[in-house]
């Protein structure tokens, strides 16, 4: 999860080669579960998770998937004008999540 939380694909490709849970679960700062999936910011780093495995059903909390918290997130970036660039990056990985689960 660390390796996720920094976005270092080399580290997490590593570890997930050598037998780490792609779907483990943490607890966030709000009480909720979330795998790794949900903490990925790029889609480079999305696309690795996804390659080796990771559930793109699973999201932060019970019946929101990784998909709907992108999206989510996205909305909340357009709102703020300087963040229009993220929200276009986290409809990406949105889209990255949802077509896994289509």
């Amino acid at each position: 999860m660390y390796a996720v939380m920094k976005q270092n694909r080399a580290a997490i490709d590593t570890l997930l080669r050598g037998g780490a849970n792609v779907n483990a679960e943490r607890t966030n700062s709000n009480g909720d579960r979330v795998t790794s999936l949900v903490w990925a910011l790029y889609p480079e780093v999305v696309e690795l998770l996804l390659k080796h495995g990771a559930d793109p059903a699973l999201g932060d909390r019970p019946g929101r998937t990784a998909a709907d918290f992108f999206q989510s997130r996205a909305e909340l970036a357009e709102s703020d004008q300087r963040s229009r660039h993220e929200a276009v990056g986290l409809r990406r990985i949105a889209r990255l999540i949802q077509e896994r689960l289509s």
